[in-house]
């Protein structure tokens, strides 16, 4: 059997707040296959490792938006949630078929509603 293993790396710096780091990344994939020579497969049996290292080298940096950024990204969140939400409950408790009229008196009761307090507007727009 023939083994192949080609390993890439990458150099890699990291900086936080509060420290700073060098280290390396690295993938690895493996190849394998049986060698025959009566049927065609020629090569030497062994493991082989092929190295590659990589000549530019990762920056990862951590950072903080500014405050301001922070205020207007909090805002526009905010009035994002209200506006959703106010959509949301007018979908819920409109009245898209049916339009009140002179119905909502307090001495009105739902039993004694009259054929004209309620109106049916028609998919044109048209009220009837």
């Amino acid at each position: 059997m023939l083994y192949q293993y080609f390993v890439d790396i990458v150099p890699t710096e990291v900086k936080t707040f509060l420290s700073r780091l060098t280290t390396y990344q690295y993938s690895v994939k493996d190849h394998e296959r049986p060698i025959d020579h009566h049927k065609g497969s020629h090569g030497i049996p062994g493991i082989f490792f092929k190295y590659d290292v990589s000549a530019l080298k990762v920056r990862v940096t951590q950072e903080r938006d500014s405050p301001i950024q922070f205020i207007v990204r909090l805002c526009a969140t905010i009035a994002g949630i209200c506006v959703i939400s106010g959509e949301c409950d007018e979908i819920r408790y409109s009245r898209p078929f049916f339009l009140l009229s002179d119905c909502d008196s307090p001495n009105m009761l739902p039993s004694a509603v009259h054929p004209l307090c309620i109106q049916k507007v028609h998919s044109n727009g048209t009220v009837e």
